[in-house]
């Protein structure tokens, strides 16, 4: 990975509110800022497309069409990535429900979306707390386990009702502070 690279995932986890641990293929599609390849791609043709001076050339013609090949690539990379919960996100170039919202809700929203947030699973490994183990007595607390599983503060809609950003506060029974 380049130096570039690192600091534009730095830059995205700031943007998205995710912590660290989160998986590098997700800063993108919650950012929704093309991936560092894909915008290596992009700023070498937008130079081909300046600098080329005839039109009716046939490079010119195949590079005018390139913006929709990196959304396209970007689209294949993504349904092909194994991520935890990518599922939820069906096209990555049309951004992720809940950006219009508050940035610490939005911020909350990406943590679970990720499943890497302040729950005792991943303080534990943080070395932030001594057991990941759920106050309802379940061994370890995952962002799953607290969305989909605990009896504390499971979401009646569960993940996907999570990712749409609607949902209403009489249906959902919990959350934690992620």
């Amino acid at each position: 990975m380049l130096r570039s690279d690192t600091q534009l995932h730095n830059a995205m986890r700031i943007v998205s509110g995710t912590v660290k641990s989160t998986p590098t293929e997700w800063l993108p599609v919650l950012t929704n800022i093309l991936p560092p390849p894909l915008r290596r791609k992009e700023a070498l043709l937008r130079s081909a497309i300046k600098a080329e001076k005839t039109k009716r050339s046939l490079l010119y013609q195949m590079l005018r069409n390139t913006p929709k090949y990196l959304t396209t690539e970007w689209h294949e990379n993504w349904t092909l990535t194994d991520v935890k919960n990518s599922c939820l996100v069906s096209d990555p170039n049309k951004g992720v429900e809940g950006m219009d919202l508050l940035r610490d809700v939005w911020s909350v929203l990406n943590r679970i979306r990720t499943g890497h947030g302040r729950c005792s699973s991943m303080m534990s490994k943080w070395s932030l707390k001594d057991s990941s183990a759920c106050d309802c007595g379940y061994n370890n607390q995952t962002v799953h386990h607290i969305v989909e599983e605990c009896p504390k503060r499971r979401f009646n809609r569960g993940i996907e009702g999570i990712h749409t950003a609607g949902a209403d506060p009489d249906q959902d029974n919990g959350g934690g502070d992620f």
